[in-house]
């Protein structure tokens, strides 16, 4: 199962916020088995209450709106700046290393939500305040998956009618709902009258144990001497020369947290030690060891219980209209320690006289963890009943569902998957069952089940007049002028190469002396899962991305840019697919034909022996000794031809007629005679067909350096059937793998390289009418 949090983690530099963000999905990834929790990044610059700088000043009164004016004018440039550099190199090193989806949604973006998690949990913290009531922590327009609220807070005593009417609607729509304080309960349950029960449970900071915690931050101490701690949001100084004394009167050494958000000038000021390189880990375990605290922040308090410290708490803007003390007063009086309010600076050592009893507090606190583990396991079980339902991953799909483009290896959350080669030799993804957590992601995701009936299919003909590009091309050599203009662009371009071994894997180019690698068909299954990485690097940096593969690759490469959001700056081209063939039995031909010498060179499509409507497999090995055989009679290009050396998922390709998601789909032009006779000198000629506005920039960026005519979907159609129909399961393929995994390699290439002699006849007929002039008439008339 996967679940999604919102909440104030994302570019928040707060501890509390950071920590119970953490801690929330640290608790459910612990208690609840086989799910994969991510902290959502999410940015909104919008108030789904006040939607102007103007309105949000209406929650404020008179001398707030002064204030928080005159803070924003300090707050641009302060002496902070460099002080807190430190620290917030050390929150965005937490906040890397637990958010674990690396997009960040914008408010436009919430109800792809819906499509990734199967549950979406909003809270903790403040995030139903009115002041940063944003879009995303409603789940405003997200539907399709269960959306639970987890200790909430409002963090008022009460909301203004216009608060109200923007605010209840929404909540009314989450299929659970709970708050971190009574007051929210209260407020919520008044409004909602029966209509949703509205549950009050513990922040998520006080679902981790003090054991747990300790646990997390390590043994490691910020300081060894006795101390005391002060954290205070709001100007401190009011209280700084009575905790003072109280700490040299005790001889504890006294450490502050300065600048917990906005500059406070006083705090600069005072006997105390000044912490300012405080990230998440150093905060926490500034509390463990405290001997005692002063805090007016929530979580300041909440920590001070979990680590059973003493400490009294101080009321913080009691008398403005936006005060939020009614949170502190919550969380003491579940506790039942109200008693550590201070309401006076002269009240200290008369708070602090008095010991918490921490048997009577941690009893209450296990109670409490208890009613708030029972919430979220009823709001994640109905997720997990959801989700029974639909427990599939590509693991159970049939072979002929699999096009072996490895997204979902690559995508999955707990990295569970891995390709593995079957007897056919072809690779399949293989589930390790005791890792994966039945999210689906890779069943959604699958590219055999994606659809996108484009429309555009402008065709073209053409190829490259520099004679030396084209005789080295499969076709008419328009690829290698695209890739050259795109690299001249500052692009770079992934395509299938030869590995050193002669497998086929994709590779990256970005010099044009390299394009030689990426040019000439490999009728071989390339492998994609060595360019993933570094294209998403390539596309993060906002470079241009050429890919170039088979259709069912090219929807690959485009699911994984969309799960990035980075589909700009891709380009793609495909090519009008006959079907892939397996790896493993052209590893076992490359084997058996080369006969221990060492391969320097294999050519699929070589036209130099008898042109480009007869090319010759070549292959040259390290003495100089050649193999060039035509690809009528090469024994690994008949049983590619023949449709029995094909991966099962071509017999059933979703992938032709309108199904590419492909900019440009290049192919051969056979039958050129037939459009354009003066093309037909059998040096090759491409056809290729414009299938977006990309597909346009692409070949508008060299359209100037190739011979092109524009041409006729239609006709290419009925030229070039695989552009439109599956090929058919060949005739004896079942019995030919059967051959190939039961026979040792002698064996299998001696029953199949043998050539038929009809097959022969045909060839030598046809050489005969090349020679003649035959051929090309009966091309044209055919």
């Amino acid at each position: 199962m996967r679940v999604g949090i919102l909440t104030l983690f994302h570019g928040n530099n707060n501890w509390g916020g950071d920590l119970q963000g953490y801690a929330l999905k640290a608790y459910i990834e612990d208690n609840f088995k086989d799910t994969h929790v991510d902290l959502i990044k999410y940015r909104s610059g919008v108030n789904v209450i006040y939607k102007s700088k103007f309105e949000q000043m209406e929650q404020y009164g008179p001398s707030e709106v002064i204030k928080k004016i005159s803070e924003r004018i300090v707050k641009r440039k302060t002496p902070a700046d460099g002080l807190l550099k430190k620290r917030n190199e050390l929150f965005e090193q937490f906040q890397k290393c637990y958010l674990t989806n690396d997009h960040v949604y914008t408010d436009e973006e919430l109800s792809e939500l819906a499509k990734e998690y199967d549950c979406l949990i909003c809270g903790s913290d403040q995030i139903w305040n009115p002041n940063v009531a944003r879009p995303g922590y409603f789940l405003k327009g997200v539907e399709g998956t269960r959306k639970v609220s987890y200790a909430a807070s409002i963090a008022r005593d009460r909301l203004s009618d216009k608060e109200a009417d923007a605010m209840i609607p929404l909540i009314e729509k989450f299929d659970f709902i709970s708050v971190r304080e009574k007051t929210a309960k209260k407020i919520l349950d008044g409004y909602l009258k029966g209509k949703k029960s509205v549950y009050e449970v513990l922040d998520p900071a006080l679902m981790r144990t003090r054991e747990q915690w300790s646990e997390f931050i390590g043994t490691e101490r910020y300081e060894t001497e006795p101390y005391a701690l002060m954290f205070f949001f709001s100007d401190s100084s009011a209280y700084r020369s009575r905790i003072e004394a109280y700490c040299h009167n005790h001889g504890l050494k006294l450490i502050g947290i300065p600048h917990a958000t906005t500059y406070i000038k006083s705090d600069e000021t005072g006997n105390y030690e000044k912490a300012y390189d405080i990230g998440p880990v150093e905060f926490l375990r500034l509390f463990r060891d405290a001997s005692y605290v002063f805090t007016d922040s929530f979580h300041g308090s909440a920590f001070s219980i979990i680590f059973q410290r003493q400490f009294c708490v101080f009321e913080r803007d009691k008398n403005t209209k936006t005060s939020k003390n009614s949170r502190l007063y919550d969380l003491l009086a579940k506790f039942h320690v109200s008693d550590r309010l201070v309401r006076n600076a002269e009240d200290v050592d008369d708070v602090l006289r008095k010991e918490i009893d921490y048997l009577k507090v941690n009893a209450i606190l296990e109670k409490e963890r208890t009613a708030s583990g029972e919430f979220l396991k009823s709001a994640l079980g109905h997720c997990e009943e959801k989700q029974k339902k639909k427990e599939v991953t590509v693991a159970d799909f049939q072979k002929k569902s699999c096009c072996g483009c490895g997204l979902c290896a690559q995508i999955c959350p707990k990295k569970c998957i891995e390709l593995r080669q079957d007897k056919e030799g072809f690779y399949y993804p293989v589930v390790n069952q005791d890792q994966c957590i039945k999210c689906g992601r890779c069943v959604q995701k699958c590219v055999q089940t994606m659809k996108n009936n484009q429309t555009l299919t402008d065709a073209y003909i053409g190829y490259n007049p520099d004679e030396s590009v084209r005789k080295d091309s499969s076709s008419g050599g328009i690829f290698n002028a695209i890739a050259s203009a795109f690299i001249d662009n500052g692009g770079v371009v992934f395509g299938a190469a030869f590995d050193d071994d002669y497998s086929v894997r994709h590779v990256r180019i970005e010099n044009k002396e390299n394009l030689s690698r990426i040019m000439k068909s490999k009728y071989v299954q390339s492998d994609l899962k060595y360019i993933f990485d570094v294209l998403a690097e390539d596309l993060e940096k906002g470079r241009p991305v050429l890919f170039t593969g088979t259709p069912c690759q090219v929807v690959a490469v485009c699911q994984f840019a969309d799960g990035l959001r980075l589909r700009e700056k891709l380009y793609t081209i495909d090519f009008i697919c006959h079907g892939v063939p397996s790896p493993g039995v052209w590893k076992s031909y490359l084997n058996y034909i080369s006969k221990g010498s060492e391969v320097h060179e294999v050519n699929f499509r070589d036209k130099n022996h008898a042109g480009w409507h007869d090319y010759y497999l070549h292959i040259k090995y390290g003495d100089n000794s050649q193999l060039n055989e035509s690809h009528e009679l090469n024994t690994y290009m008949r049983l590619f031809l023949s449709d029995r050396n094909i991966r099962p998922a071509c017999y059933y390709c979703n992938f032709k007629s309108g199904n590419y998601m492909s900019d440009l789909t290049l192919a051969d032009a056979w039958k050129i005679e037939k459009e354009y006779e003066p093309w037909a000198d059998d040096k090759g000629t491409s056809l290729f067909i414009i299938r977006s506005h990309k597909g346009e920039t692409i070949l508008a960026s060299c359209d100037s350096h190739l011979k092109l005519r524009k041409s006729n979907y239609e006709f290419w159609s009925k030229m070039n059937p695989s552009l439109v129909t599956r090929t058919q399961v060949g005739g004896g393929r079942k019995k030919l793998f059967a051959d190939f995994s039961e026979l040792d390699e002698s064996a299998f290439w001696g029953k199949y390289s043998p050539i038929p002699r009809k097959k022969k006849i045909r060839y030598i007929a046809k050489k005969v009418a090349k020679v003649t002039g035959i051929e090309k008439a009966l091309r044209k008339r055919v």
